[in-house]
């Protein structure tokens, strides 16, 4: 059994789920699985993921939807397809830093924590990049102090699976992240809060990066 599980939910990103799948290639930490959700997509999202798997060292999973339910649907599928400890999720058209895994999975670890979060990057097509750390590294075990952190993007942490399976996401088209995040810091344990921005968001129009979502984690992190 792996220790992580990657979520990929993917809808015609043939143009950018390679970059993804680089970042993932590159971690550090090398004890994880992927599982890809193709909510139908139109294009060749799926040719693509089947090509960079059969090429690759990372054992990549795909499930594709009948019909497309939407990025809530998906990744709940994959969650309840996970068997690995922790998992954690990213968008096909954004990408990581190689140290996410391995610092994430390190915190959980030596701090026998349920739930680590990260600081992330907003890079636009230009190739501009803002950083939007977290304020502080630290260990957290009081609920009102791990939901002061006001992280609301699933992309942005890591967390035991048994946690997330139990905590699915609502059937929503945006914000879902919002209404889960808050859920599964109350029924951590404990939450480790890593300043480094590990996670990169691709800034373009119409992305997920441009939903309710992202503008509310810019608007707490920036409060």
């Amino acid at each position: 059994m792996y220790e992580v599980t990657v979520i990929i939910p993917c809808y015609n990103v043939e143009l950018y789920i390679e970059r993804c799948f680089k970042s993932l290639e590159s971690q550090i930490c090398q004890d994880f699985e992927v599982i890809c959700v193709d909510d139908a997509s139109n294009d060749n999202t799926v040719s693509v993921i089947r090509r960079i798997a059969s090429n690759s060292a990372i054992n990549i999973r795909i499930i594709q939807n009948e019909k497309n339910s939407g990025p809530a649907v998906s990744r709940n599928k994959g969650v309840l397809s996970a068997s690995s400890e922790y998992l954690t999720f990213c968008d096909a058209d954004d990408w990581y830093e190689k140290e996410f895994l391995s610092k994430l999975l390190e915190q959980l670890e030596t701090n026998d924590a349920d739930l680590a979060v990260c600081g992330y990057s907003i890079v636009d097509e230009k190739g501009n990049k803002q950083n939007r750390p977290l304020p502080h590294s630290l260990v957290i075990d009081e609920k009102d102090q791990i939901l002061s952190l006001d992280v609301d993007s699933l992309c942005m942490l890591m967390v035991k699976t048994t946690i997330m399976q139990d905590t699915l996401l609502p059937d929503i088209r945006n914000g879902e992240d919002m209404a889960v995040v808050p859920l599964l810091m109350i029924k951590a344990n404990k939450c480790v809060a890593v300043t480094d921005c590990l996670y990169n968001y691709f800034r373009r129009s119409g992305s997920a990066s441009e939903k309710p979502t992202m503008k509310a984690v810019d608007s707490f992190i920036l409060s």
